[in-house]
């Protein structure tokens, strides 16, 4: 695993809000945080825009903005309205033409240059102690047999709709760490994680009949295999090992096929802002831009790996010479 910080956590420690556009909290400990901001994955921003606008004016007034897109003016409405909205702020509207994010987020932190982000809440995780997210039955006032449960569930045909199908579990002591996937396809699937008396317990399972109105009758005799899921465990290295590990899972069950050798160019019009209404001009016109940008990303990753080989190499070196102390 990379040693630089995710996403998420850049997200975390940022600074600054977007007027008009969504808020991004900051806290200078995570220990510090309450315990609402822990369930809620962050502290919920109650002043007015206004008040955000006259913060902003006494902090500097700069803003910048990194937006997905496809050509140099796409953002041009949107700096015309937030000027207008706002004056007095010096805003700075980057079209990012690559979808891949994670080159500029790693050379922010490279350079120590971080820019606060204030993309959507998509993709980021939550972690909260499991007795908030559960009652507590420890207690004389419960009977013997009593457990707690949190339950997450999918809906619709949409395997991803509302959460992904995944979740983990983590000994704060000891950093181990359970990770799962439901491997439905579709949102037929839910998992349930919670406690008994002197125990706790992980359930994944199918669709039911009472979360998804469905149900399947079994003749006498018959058998039926509900959907597969999968179970990353990690000793050590908490979360990001598991995640590790389910990676290489991942990797292992793909099918064979030639594509994964070729590696064409797969062009999604939705996904690159036609919104359904391509024309042979606007398709080739984006997929001649694409094809640029990953012969640029390919020789970027070469570079890398050679200068990582280097690094290593140096390193082998040099304990050779200079062995450590036992």
């Amino acid at each position: 695993m990379t040693s630089f910080p995710s996403r998420r956590r850049l997200l975390v420690t940022g600074a600054g809000a977007a007027l008009g556009l969504g808020t991004a909290a900051a806290t200078a400990s995570p220990a510090a945080a309450s315990t609402e901001a822990r369930r809620t994955g962050g502290v919920e921003e109650t002043r007015t825009l206004d008040e955000l606008y006259l913060t902003a004016l006494a902090e500097g007034g700069k803003l910048v903005i990194y937006a997905g897109g496809d050509v140099s003016t796409q953002a041009d409405g949107l700096r015309a309205g937030f000027k207008s909205r706002f004056p007095g702020i010096d805003l700075t509207v980057v079209v990012d033409y690559s979808k891949y994010h994670d080159v500029r987020v790693d050379n922010q932190v490279a350079t120590d240059t971080l820019v606060p982000d204030v993309w959507i809440a998509e993709y980021r995780w939550q972690r909260r102690p499991l007795r908030e997210a559960v009652p507590n039955v420890n207690g004389r006032v419960h009977q013997p047999w009593r457990k707690s449960v949190f339950t997450l569930a999918g809906k619709g045909t949409w395997s991803s709709a509302g959460h992904l199908p995944l979740g983990a579990l983590s000994d704060r002591t000891t950093g181990r760490t359970w990770l799962w996937q439901l491997e439905a396809n579709g949102g037929g699937g839910m998992w349930e994680c919670g406690e008994c008396v002197d125990s706790g317990f992980l359930s994944l399972s199918g669709p039911s009949n009472i979360r998804h109105g469905w149900s399947h009758q079994l003749e006498p005799g018959a058998g039926f295999t509900t959907i597969p899921v999968a179970l990353a465990l990690a000793e050590t290295g908490g979360i990001d090992e598991a995640f590790a590990g389910l990676t290489r899972y991942r990797r292992a069950i793909r099918r064979p096929h030639p594509d994964l050798q070729h590696l064409p160019v797969i062009f999604n019009d939705y996904m690159n802002c036609l919104m359904g209404d391509p024309t042979t001009e606007r398709l080739l016109h984006r997929v001649r831009r694409r094809r640029r940008r990953r012969v640029l990303r390919h020789r970027c990753r070469l570079v890398r790996q050679r200068e990582r080989r280097l690094v290593g190499n140096h390193r082998r070196l040099g304990a050779l010479h200079h062995p450590l102390p036992r």
